[in-house]
């Protein structure tokens, strides 16, 4: 495992984020974030890079679109369905698609948790815990997923 050095920080439930990533950069992680998760953490005395500076690429959307490339992503954007999240639901998949090497958290109540085995174990996280909270990333986007095909089915056909 390698020493987490850079984090992207996007979060649509705010609880406890502002103490997690100072204790983040406490350990010298770098933070990219977008929004409204930047714009708490910025609040709250945390140093913050935009993933739009960052990537070199606007958000575009009103921010739907940060995280994946805006050519590809915006033109998936219908109308109908502007609300849907793509990007974060992507990110954080392929992020525990790759959960050998990459930390993904959604939930808070990881936050501590993960921050007690980094400062325990020099800024690393071990596979288990990736792989355990990789898990939880997919049981949280396929209830997403339906919330989505739930809202759908009620609108009826079009």
């Amino acid at each position: 495992m390698s020493k987490i050095d850079r984090a992207i920080v996007s979060v649509s439930d705010k609880t406890g984020i502002v103490d997690f990533v100072k204790g983040l950069t406490a350990m010298g992680v770098e933070i990219l974030s977008t929004g409204g998760t930047a714009r708490i953490l910025m609040e709250n005395g945390v140093r913050v890079m935009e993933v739009s500076e960052y990537t070199g690429f606007p958000e575009i959307m009103d921010g739907r679109v940060k995280t994946l490339h805006p050519k590809i992503h915006g033109g998936l954007m219908e109308e109908a369905i502007e609300n849907i999240d793509i990007g974060g639901p992507t990110m954080i998949r392929a992020a525990a698609k790759n959960y050998r090497h990459v930390s993904v958290l959604v939930d808070p109540d990881d936050y501590e948790g993960v921050l007690q085995e980094m400062r325990g174990n020099e800024g690393i996280v071990s596979q288990q815990t990736n792989f355990r909270l990789a898990k939880k990333v997919f049981r949280t986007t396929s209830r997403y997923d339906r919330a989505i095909s739930r809202y759908l089915d009620a609108l009826g056909s079009e």
